[in-house]
């Protein structure tokens, strides 16, 4: 049995694994169960928009969020950085990075959606309707910004 302390049992805890919950409850849907054992991942997959492998070393593989007993209380952290791409999540981070109201519902997918023609389109028809739409850059996803470099202005790359 797990030592006690005030907050619950002592350790870090996987909390999230291939995007399901396993602490402290277990989610043991079939479409956890496919992700898990297919080591898919469903935030890369939700944002392309086409089923994903998990791209993290094997150390992490599938490690979403863990759970620890920091601040005197149990709490989810997370961990990859992908688990992030969540549209809700995504979409906070802009309407408050840009001052949008929360009421804003802008179209956010990643430029590599941009070689899928109805992606394209769908893009264009939004920005000819005045709709919002931002598109973020990671290299990872096989999306990524190169500006060359110049004497006034340093090298850069996508982050």
């Amino acid at each position: 049995m797990a030592r006690q302390r005030r907050g619950g049992p002592l350790g870090n805890y996987v909390s999230e694994w291939f995007g399901h919950r396993v602490y402290p409850l277990v989610v043991s849907t079939p479409e956890a169960i496919a992700d898990q054992r297919g080591e898919c991942c469903p935030f890369l997959s939700q944002a392309t928009g086409e089923a994903r492998r998990c791209i993290k070393g094997d150390a992490s593989k599938g490690i979403c969020t863990i759970n620890s007993a920091s601040n005197r209380t149990r709490q989810d952290w997370l961990v990859c950085p992908y688990r992030a791409l969540d549209p809700e999540l995504v979409g906070n981070a802009v309407r408050r990075l840009f001052r949008l109201p929360n009421v804003a519902e802008p179209r956010m997918l990643p430029t590599v959606n941009l070689q899928k023609p109805e992606e394209r389109a769908d893009v264009a028809r939004r920005l000819g309707a005045g709709e919002l739409v931002f598109i973020y850059f990671d290299a990872r996803l096989g999306g990524e910004l190169s500006i060359r470099r110049r004497r006034d202005l340093p090298s850069f790359r996508s982050i």
